[in-house]
């Protein structure tokens, strides 16, 4: 599944009626659903990033902040050509611990902090994104929230997005986690994995939309995942 990308933003509820659908109930079996504030690159990072690429997310021992893996690498590309190189860094970074290995890590931390401003790093085949832990960087689903709806719709440009709308709780959550970060990267996560990590522009509130580049079968998915259905 491609990740839910190009654009997080606000949508206000009248919107979300114009779908002409009820809302479906959350399922207990819903997946886990969380939105936690991407680390910005520093030096005070370069032991943390040190310690995965060595040992692994397993390793961590900040608990203010996780590791968490990242689903698909398009998201974080703006070409074929950039998707290409990313990825041959990647597999060239599980080759061994010789300089070509460790030059391939390195290229993959500069490339993620130059180009999309989050502090991430490879391990055993995979980018990890650094990510707030803490309920002042976080929206977890054990704060009490949930996700009354989550549908398909189009965008003002004749996208297709996924609509997310949250209950009361949610709603408070978003707006405080999003006014606090505005300029920010915040990853949206599944089942602990990120999805995606745009950019915060404004203030959010009970609904918001996932567009980005994407299959009818990946935006199933997704709705699927959310809902807890087959």
């Amino acid at each position: 599944m491609r990740p839910f990308a190009a654009m997080l933003c606000c949508c206000v509820g009248a919107t979300l009626g114009c779908a002409g659908h009820a809302a479906d109930a959350p399922a207990e079996d819903a997946a886990e659903l969380s939105f936690q504030i991407a680390a910005e690159p520093g030096d005070e990072h370069a032991a943390e990033v040190a310690r995965l690429m060595e040992s692994g997310p397993e390793s961590d021992e900040d608990s203010e902040r996780d590791w968490l893996p990242i689903l698909d690498l398009v998201h974080y590309t703006d070409d074929e050509d950039r998707i290409g190189y990313v990825s041959e860094w990647l597999e060239e970074s599980t080759d061994d611990d010789g300089p070509s290995a460790m030059a391939a890590r390195e290229s993959l931390v500069d490339f993620f902090e130059a180009h999309r401003g989050v502090v991430a790093a490879p391990y055993d085949g995979r980018m990890y994104l650094r990510v707030s832990a803490i309920p002042e960087g976080m929206m977890a689903t054990g704060q009490g929230w949930s996700v009354l709806d989550a549908r398909q719709q189009q965008d003002d440009l004749g996208r297709p997005s996924v609509v997310l709308r949250f209950d009361e709780r949610g709603t408070e959550l978003m707006s405080a986690l999003s006014g606090k970060h505005v300029g920010r990267m915040m990853a949206v996560v599944l089942d602990g994995e990120v999805i995606t990590s745009p950019r915060i522009h404004m203030r959010l509130g009970g609904a918001i939309t996932l567009t980005g580049d994407y299959s009818q079968e990946e935006i199933d998915a997704l709705l699927r995942a959310l809902r807890g259905t087959d």
